[in-house]
């Protein structure tokens, strides 16, 4: 993961460049298991692909390798972003502009769509990113 990049990297110059490589082929990694799941040979019984139907989510969640921090507007978590499936009708797709938003809520958000209890759901519980939600 990037987080050993952070631990090796962290003196000198660089970390950034060793960090934006792992993250670039890790992103391309994720784009090639995203098209194996969206093929059409492939389709579910409602004629739609697996990718189309399952809740998938990758996210760069990777700064200065401090995980004790979810929120977008914290400086190691500048260039956070998360692409997620449609997840059968349930979730908007394409590029939303989600702004400042910690990344548990989106999480929560997902998982409250599939009916998880918010008992259940991560840290304080607040499923509150609609921009996301497909009604």
């Amino acid at each position: 993961t990037s987080h050993e990049f952070w631990h090796t990297y962290s003196r000198g110059g660089t970390v950034r460049d060793a960090a934006r490589a792992h993250a670039h082929y890790m992103v391309g990694q994720c784009a090639y298991f995203a098209q194996a799941l969206d093929d059409p040979e492939y389709l579910d019984d409602n004629g739609k692909t697996i990718f189309e139907n399952a809740m998938v989510t990758f996210a760069t969640e990777a700064g200065s390798g401090n995980h004790d921090v979810s929120r977008a507007n914290e400086l190691e978590l500048a260039n956070v972003f998360h692409a997620i499936s449609p997840a059968g009708g349930k979730f908007r797709t394409g590029h939303i502009d989600l702004g400042v938003v910690d990344a548990q809520n989106l999480y929560n958000t997902m998982l409250a769509a599939h009916g998880v209890p918010a008992s259940e759901l991560l840290g304080e519980g607040n499923a509150d990113v609609d921009a996301i939600l497909a009604s």
